[in-house]
């Protein structure tokens, strides 16, 4: 299957575009697996900076390449604009002019890194190219590097299939049990790739033809059991919580969304021991996790820096203070581990309404994707698990796919009403691969 909006552009324009949109989702979580056997020592900077300088190289190509279009310009995009807008504000005037902003030398390196050349290049040029992808390959991209995590995972890492007792290497188990992707992957990222795996593998099973629905369900409870062996809380949630709105928004009308989540809830509730123990029998490391936060509240220090963006929040509640948050001093540039409390901090209440926004925007994407069958649906699923994990990990600043994410959803919309028979769109982009005047066609 094949989904391409400008027909008549080069064939290389569309691959590049195509694998600039694919690395922006998940490309450093598939060259930091891939890559893994050659970070010895931990120097996971030798795959990494030269994957950077090619995500790079794309990003400016097709910045460069491409003209504007700016009858897409639509209220979400302009809020958008405006929120980098005072963003970077914010970063100039807490590193350049502001007295009480002592930030590291490294820090400060750090944050302009994935401003200058990860971050704003990737969004921009997706911006300019979204109509360049062929959003049918991207899925296929997409599909083969979550597999190849998990492959190599379940090959390499030991742990992942027999516990932490079988396994040594410091890179691959944490400290407290949960389990890594890695030298460059982190639990949390690890586990997100399982999460995307079982989502991609659901959008297959219900919408694309003449697949195997068992290898479907394989790949599902591939991705489930990687989630929950990695150990982390916020992954686990993050798919129950878009599995809740799936089955939910099938009903289509709103009325009916909300009776099926309220079901969907109390089932849940009711059925909270027998899933408990079922995680415990998986993951021990995760339900223990897990029952300290419901016993105890503990949330892994991110309690602290919740009440920290409150009192800034307070004390500044229009227009923020500093543009992330930091600890230390001189300071080290981190974030809350929530986008909301970040937005806090930068922009007060104005940012704090955009974000809202830009997440209103993105869940009702899903359910417009999901109420016409729209074979693009695989699209709002991924983009809101991104916008779901920031809720517990991660910065707007540092994760690219947030603000390609949310281009996406807003420039496709139209096409993910359209309600027309998927086999059909099928044929009729296969015919215009097989013409040889469509040469952009693959």
């Amino acid at each position: 299957m094949n989904f391409l909006i400008d027909r008549e552009c080069p064939r290389y324009v569309v691959l590049l575009a195509t694998l600039n949109f694919v690395l922006g989702l998940y490309g450093y979580e598939f060259i930091a697996t891939m890559g893994n056997p050659f970070m010895a020592g931990g120097h996971s900077q030798i795959i990494t900076i030269p994957y950077r300088a090619v995500c790079l190289g794309i990003s400016l190509y097709l910045i460069f390449c491409c003209r504007p279009n700016y009858v897409k310009l639509k209220p979400v995009i302009v809020c958008l604009i405006i929120y980098w807008m005072i963003l970077i504000l914010r970063l100039v005037y807490d590193f350049y002019i502001q007295w009480d902003f002592d930030i590291r030398p490294e820090g400060r390196n750090k944050v302009l890194l994935f401003f200058l050349c990860i971050n704003l290049p990737q969004s921009l040029s997706y911006a300019l190219s979204w109509e360049k992808v062929d959003y049918g390959k991207a899925f296929k991209y997409l599909a083969l590097m979550l597999v190849s995590i998990a492959v190599f995972n379940f090959i390499f890492n030991p742990a992942l299939l027999f516990g932490t007792t079988m396994n040594t290497d410091e890179a691959l188990v944490t400290s407290d049990g949960r389990l890594t992707g890695g030298v460059a992957l982190n639990t949390i990222s690890f586990a997100h790739c399982g999460v995307a795996l079982s989502l991609v593998a659901l959008y297959t099973y219900n919408y694309v033809k003449e697949v195997n629905k068992y290898l479907c369900l394989f790949l599902f409870g591939m991705g489930a059991f990687i989630m929950l062996k990695a150990g982390s809380r916020g992954p686990f949630v993050c798919f129950t919580v878009i599995l809740l709105m799936y089955y939910s928004f099938q009903a289509k009308q709103i009325i009916y969304v909300f009776l099926i989540a309220t079901l969907f809830c109390i089932v849940i509730y009711a059925c909270k021991d027998l899933l408990l123990t079922l995680v415990k029998d998986v993951s021990p490391v995760l339900y223990n996790r897990t029952m300290l936060t419901l016993e105890k509240g503990n949330l892994s220090g991110r309690d602290h820096s919740f009440e920290y963006a409150l009192e800034i929040w307070k004390q500044y509640p229009l227009l923020g203070r500093y543009f992330t948050y930091y600890f230390g001093s001189p300071a080290i540039p981190g974030y809350t581990h929530n986008v909301f409390f970040d937005s806090m901090i930068m922009g007060g209440m104005l940012g704090v309404a955009m974000m809202a926004y830009f997440y209103w925007t993105v869940v009702k994407s899903l359910y417009v994707a999901m109420k016409y069958s729209s074979a693009l649906l695989w699209i709002p699923l991924i983009i809101l698990q991104k916008y779901l994990a920031c809720q517990s990990s991660g910065a707007f600043w540092e994760t690219p796919a947030l603000s390609m994410g949310l281009v996406s959803v807003v420039c496709l919309l139209p096409y993910f009403e359209d309600n027309s028979d998927y086999e059909e769109n099928i044929e009729k982009e296969e015919s215009f691969e097989n013409e040889e005047s469509l040469s952009c066609i693959q």
